[in-house]
């Protein structure tokens, strides 16, 4: 249906965003259901998680210094 899930451990859900890093060493994603994640870019292997309470993060993007993971959620 066009739209992407990405497996994680858990449930999976919609992805609503994706940011690569400055240094492309990480990929961010964040997922329907208030999920972020910063995943190793080669293997896609978690290396951090973080649970929202808001329902539905809408976007992702890293600070410019790559240190940093922003998120929006539909309310902001």
């Amino acid at each position: 249906e066009g739209r992407a899930a990405v497996e994680r451990e858990g449930a999976a859900g919609f992805v609503t965003g994706l940011a690569r890093s400055p240094d492309g060493r990480w990929i961010a994603a964040t997922w329907r259901g208030g999920v972020a994640a910063v995943l190793e870019a080669d293997s896609l292997a978690p290396e951090w998680t973080f649970e929202h309470a808001d329902d539905w993060l809408e976007a992702c993007a890293f600070a410019p210094d790559g240190r940093r993971l922003y998120t929006l959620t539909e309310r902001a």
